[in-house]
């Protein structure tokens, strides 16, 4: 799959391993892609590979935002861009399946995530996010954690810090190698409804956090996002 992309490096060399690998799917809408950006370049990447993976934009503007946009130095993330060659299938699932293979087969990250291009999101979204799932990972069932708004998701069990909800949408997921090798890389397609099957079928487990992503067409509907 890897020769369906043009592949964009760092000019900062990269290691053999990261401790987590995000990938972000990017299709036009360039209202939305400035917005991303200048929210994503405030996080905390520090060990973290990022892979942006484009799905044959053919607006000229969000082209020239993903081709000028690079990682702060601040963020102390990497950033790996690709550019699908050929449009063809159902475009975020083709992007993240890539993505996430991509990432797994050459950093072996322990931990795996996604966002969207239209999400704008805290500072410390990832660090909670991750956090999270690391001091907690030991004490659940095998689960897929998200710090995306889940408001109208079914509640299942509430705490103080995190609810377990019956459903997830697959625009902010975080989970570890267990849950990438055992849910994900089976399935042909990985977007929403078959993931939230399989991690039924299994018995595990979905947790929404306190949101620190929300998409931006949902911003102003939402008063959670603070």
């Amino acid at each position: 799959m890897e020769e369906e992309y043009k592949l964009v490096f760092p000019k900062a060399k990269l290691k053999k391993q990261y401790l987590i690998g995000l990938v972000v799917t990017t299709y036009n809408r360039p209202r939305y892609l400035e917005d991303f950006f200048k929210h994503f370049n405030k996080s905390d990447l520090a060990n973290t590979v990022v892979i942006l993976v484009d799905d044959c934009s053919d607006d000229a503007k969000a082209l020239a935002i993903i081709n000028n946009f690079n990682l702060a130095p601040e963020t102390k993330g990497v950033l790996i861009k690709a550019f699908r060659k050929t449009k063809k299938g159902f475009a975020v699932h083709l992007s993240l399946k890539f993505g996430w293979n991509y990432l797994v087969e050459n950093f072996n990250p322990k931990y795996l995530g996604n966002l969207d291009s239209d999400t704008v999101m805290f500072p410390n979204w990832l660090a909670r996010v991750s956090s999270f799932y690391i001091n907690q990972e030991n004490n659940f069932k095998p689960m897929i954690v998200s710090g995306f708004n889940c408001f109208h998701r079914k509640v299942l069990s509430k705490r103080e810090d995190h609810q377990i909800v019956e459903t997830l949408g697959g625009l902010n997921y975080f989970f570890n190698r267990k849950i990438y090798l055992e849910i994900i890389l089976p399935l042909e397609l990985y977007w929403d409804d078959r993931v939230c099957e399989r991690v039924k079928e299994k018995e595990y487990l979905f947790i929404a956090l306190r949101p620190s992503a929300i998409s931006s067409e949902k911003l102003k509907l939402s008063s959670s996002f603070s």
